[in-house]
């Protein structure tokens, strides 16, 4: 099932995120030319999970495959390769790599659905 939508007030229609079972779950809107992926969610989306800077994080694709990262402030928070959950310069929230593409790595692509979790999945 994917997430509603609501209007965004510039004429179109943005994907909308919730809270179910204790996750996340919402959309991938893009990537960037770094392999960066933005999300539909924003930060204050993260709320209902109680997560802090700092906290891991699971990523759950559509797949069934999980991806474990760390909810993080910038790219030098987390070790070259590894994943990081972040508030982008567009104020939603994104996956990206350390020096690494998670495009490639996770094998996302525009409108995929994701659940993003703490350090279990509930």
């Amino acid at each position: 099932m994917r997430p509603r939508t609501r209007w965004a007030g510039n004429g179109c229609e943005t994907p909308r995120t919730r809270t179910e079972g204790g996750a996340l779950v919402t959309v991938v809107n893009h990537a960037d030319r770094f392999g960066n992926v933005q999300l539909a969610a924003t930060r204050e989306d993260l709320g209902p999970l109680g997560l802090e800077l700092g906290d891991r994080v699971r990523v759950r694709a559509e797949s069934g495959e999980v991806h474990v990262g760390t909810y993080a402030r910038t790219f030098s928070d987390v070790e070259e390769g590894k994943l990081l959950l972040f508030e982008d310069s567009g104020r939603r929230l994104a996956l990206a790599l350390n020096r690494g593409s998670a495009v490639a790595r996770l094998g996302l692509r525009s409108g995929d659905q994701l659940r993003i979790s703490g350090g279990h999945e509930p």
